[in-house]
């Protein structure tokens, strides 16, 4: 790491206080994480929250390492919920900070450049980055969510995934049965909750579970956290994302509003109908060009639509179709 007393910077001055309020914090939590790692360590930061973003990161991250030739990394990743993701994929060195404490990390590397490359930053176009240009790529010449993580920050192939890894204890599983009376092959988990994209009114998802139940289904909200809230009339279902594949593919179904989520059940072996919402552009494309589950390859059975302005009543027809 680059000796930061070889930087001169005029006191009070306002590159000053960046420097004592951003780039100080960064090499201190730097060096923190970097002492508890065995010698010539890495650090992947994930700066992004976005648990689909995570996810995507990390079914390359092995095959990263070997391409570079880094013997030992640490996966820093930003809350609690980021950290179970990481999980999934059974890397040795897994760290949780915060958002503040990844955004220092990246302007830290920012300073230090291409001199030390000790932090690796797992992310196409980090937010916290003011020379970015890869966001504006999205969608032209039909370039996705994964081409822009296996192009730009990993160079690698498609084939060079690693899958995550679920646990199919049947006890476990069977506990969650018990828990929620859910009904096997017969339950819906419906997802209605998502940080990038705006959620659909409540009203629809009241009245799709409605006609789902006269259907003789069992129903279900997925709430993830305290204040996601069950849809009126369904179970309210927590459940950790250890466990979240195999779970899916005993109730049978699962409908949710694109989020990370989706990305991180994608390969469950289970009825999956993934909503996108209209009029969201994503550079060149909408919403649905740039994160379809199909068109990114992490399955090629999702259940994927859009429905037409405030045509809720149609979206809800064609949901039902598939029951």
């Amino acid at each position: 790491m680059n000796n930061l007393d070889l930087l001169k910077i005029r006191e009070n001055s306002i590159v000053d206080n960046i420097f004592k309020e951003c780039i100080i914090p960064g090499y201190e939590k730097y060096e923190e994480i970097i002492n508890e790692l065995p010698d010539d360590s890495y650090l992947y930061l994930c700066p992004y929250a976005g648990t689909g973003d995570v996810y995507l990161s990390c079914m390359y991250m092995n095959a990263y390492a070997n391409k570079q030739n880094h013997k030992n990394f640490c996966v820093v990743v930003v809350g609690k919920a980021n950290y179970k993701v990481a999980m999934l994929f059974k890397f040795q060195y897994i760290v949780s900070i915060s958002q503040v404490e990844a955004d220092c990390l990246v302007r830290l590397s920012m300073v230090l450049g291409k001199d030390d490359e000790h932090i690796k930053i797992m992310h196409h176009d980090a937010p916290q980055l003011h020379t970015g240009i890869l966001e504006n790529l999205r969608n032209i010449n039909e370039i996705n969510f994964n081409d822009l993580y296996l192009n730009n920050v990993f160079q690698l192939q498609l084939k060079d995934r690693q899958m995550p890894h679920f646990n199919y204890d049947t006890v476990d599983i069977e506990n969650v049965f018990d828990k929620y009376n859910l009904k096997k092959g017969k339950t819906v988990v419906i997802s209605p909750y998502a940080n990038t994209l705006p959620p659909l009114p409540d009203w629809v998802w009241v009245n799709l579970a409605d006609k789902l139940f006269d259907k003789g289904y069992c129903v279900c909200t997925n709430v993830g956290t305290a204040t996601e809230k069950a849809i009126k009339g369904t179970i309210p279902l927590k459940f950790e994302f250890a466990i979240s594949v195999p779970l899916l593919e005993q109730c049978g179904y699962f409908i949710g509003i694109r989020s990370g989520l989706c990305d991180i059940v994608s390969s469950a072996k289970c009825k999956k109908i993934i909503v996108y919402q209209p009029y969201l552009f994503w550079g060149a494309g909408d919403n649905l060009d740039y994160f379809s589950l199909n068109k990114i390859k992490l399955c090629n059975d999702a259940i994927e639509m859009q429905h037409h302005g405030v045509e809720f009543l149609e979206l809800i027809d064609n949901i039902l179709e598939n029951f």
